[in-house]
């Protein structure tokens, strides 16, 4: 028998219990999101070398246990650092388990729905939504404001987290399973648009995102990595990735939303000893012709 939806804050939490002891595991997926961090800050001016420079500000969208991120490393990067998630409890292990409650350039968000769309979703539990009221939450997503967050920040992390906020929307959708890619790509939209709302002038988002899992690839942790770019063409070309999350899906949104983007070489990480992700990352500046398109977003 399938198993039934659950409201949208349960559901992550037993999302976040699933992997809470996978810090060890996570450790090669970690180095490579400190490295993808490090390329996006800011670069220091050449005319104040040798004069002490502000350290740069940091969230993390979907932190949920922390496994991905280093948080004693990275409070020596940044001036602050603020985690966000649906699941407080996953935050609040993450921290401990890391053993730096006591840093006080760690700032905790939780609970927020990086959706905009939980309280519908919760709605629809049990209850196959018309197609009038799938339509409402296409826009409700559209115009869905950021969190309420003391931003602007000068770099955003989203590390696969989109395909987890994918999840209740793929849940509700039976009768009208038509509207989901319409659904689906308003989330996608309104998440990348977000991060770009949370950003300084001159910032960068770091996006992240989950294309197969090894449910549907078996052989995907035994894959070199220098092999990696072919299979993830491969796979993109025969649509075998999740929805709406390859490469060239997103390249439509940031087209729209007027940005500048660096793609990098694809890895493999590895959530559990059953389970390995092939993932892909992209840096996003804002272009200076769409700064005050998004301003005016992001005061919607």
């Amino acid at each position: 028998m399938a198993a039934q939806p659950k409201a949208v804050g349960e559901r992550q939490s037993e999302l976040n219990a699933g992997t809470r002891g996978q810090w060890a595991l996570f450790a090669s997926h970690r180095r490579r999101i400190e490295q993808l961090l490090d390329s996006a800050l800011p670069q220091k001016s050449p005319s104040l070398l040798g004069q002490a420079q502000r350290l740069p500000r940091l969230c993390v969208l979907g932190a949920g246990n922390c496994n991905d991120l280093d948080l004693r490393l990275l409070a020596r990067r940044f001036a602050d650092i603020h985690l966000i998630d649906i699941d407080p409890a996953a935050l609040a292990r993450g921290i401990h388990r890391q053993d730096v409650a006591g840093l006080n350039r760690l700032h905790c968000h939780a609970p927020i729905d990086l959706t905009g769309l939980a309280p519908t979703f919760d709605r629809w539990l049990g209850v196959e939504p018309a197609a009038s009221e799938i339509g409402a939450a296409i826009e409700a997503a559209k115009t869905a404001p950021p969190p309420a967050v003391p931003g602007p920040f000068d770099v955003v992390l989203s590390s696969c987290v989109l395909s987890q906020l994918l999840g209740p929307a793929r849940d509700r959708l039976q009768v009208n399973r038509h509207l989901l890619p319409s659904l689906g790509r308003a989330i996608i939209s309104r998440h990348l648009r977000m991060m770009l709302q949370l950003l300084s002038p001159g910032g960068c988002a770091v996006f992240i995102s989950d294309l197969v899992s090894s449910d549907t690839e078996p052989a995907l942790a035994r894959v070199p990595d220098d092999s990696l770019p072919e299979l993830m063409r491969s796979l993109v070309q025969r649509r075998r990735t999740f929805a709406g999350l390859d490469p060239r899906a997103i390249s439509i949104v940031l087209d729209e939303l007027g940005v500048d983007r660096k793609w990098c070489a694809p890895w493999l990480w590895h959530l559990s000893p059953r389970r390995t992700y092939l993932v892909y990352a992209v840096l996003m500046r804002r272009k200076l012709s769409a700064e005050r398109q998004i301003a005016t977003w992001s005061q919607t």
